[in-house]
């Protein structure tokens, strides 16, 4: 063969496995939030969270996160029911391990670091405890990994450690810090 053949077959085979990481995405997912505190000596129980979001790709190997979700943790003092939280956070997402011109990936571990801000309020258990409701940043790292699922859909399983500082204390804590363990179905709108 000449090497424009060959030239040409190359080029032509890039083309055709180069993945579909270009478009935007959108997921939909749930786990547990595990509100420790800083010191680790919290009162609030773990409770579910629910999240939708956004990736939007810059590179091959990398992309552009918007998440936002509804999570509630339970409080272990009689005189508060728990706390809830509505988070929004911005973050980037690097997955070390990605081959441009791999094709089909079937697991593909990805570490990540987000910002925003949360708005969250507390619930009393009965009328003598005002409620209290207050805003704050939050910093987080993410650690998970993409588990394909068809074509154009992955299983994400992430672990996130979280920094969440409270403008003022909710239900007895004003350090609504710890972990996010979760799964979402992200996939092609």
């Amino acid at each position: 063969m000449s090497m424009p053949v060959i030239l040409a077959v190359l080029l032509a085979s890039a083309a055709v496995a180069q993945p579909g990481r270009s478009e935007l995405e959108v997921s939909l997912g749930g786990g547990a939030w595990v509100p420790t505190g800083s010191d680790f000596e919290g009162t609030l129980s773990a409770g579910p969270q629910f999240t939708t979001g956004l990736m939007i790709p810059m590179f091959h190997g990398d992309c552009i996160t918007l998440r936002t979700g509804f999570r509630s943790a339970g409080a272990d003092s009689s005189a508060w029911d728990g706390v809830s939280c509505i988070p929004l956070e911005l973050g980037y997402r690097a997955y070390p391990l990605f081959r441009r011109y791999a094709g089909p990936r079937g697991l593909e571990p990805f570490v990540g670091g987000m910002a925003g801000g949360f708005l969250a309020w507390d619930s009393p258990a009965d009328g003598d405890v005002e409620s209290a409701s207050s805003g704050g940043f939050m910093l987080s790292a993410e650690l998970g990994a993409r588990i394909r699922l068809g074509e154009a859909a992955f299983l994400e399983v992430t672990v996130c450690p979280e920094w969440m500082p409270a403008g003022k204390e909710l239900a007895g804590e004003d350090d609504l810090s710890g972990l996010t363990v979760g799964a979402a179905l992200s996939f092609l709108p």
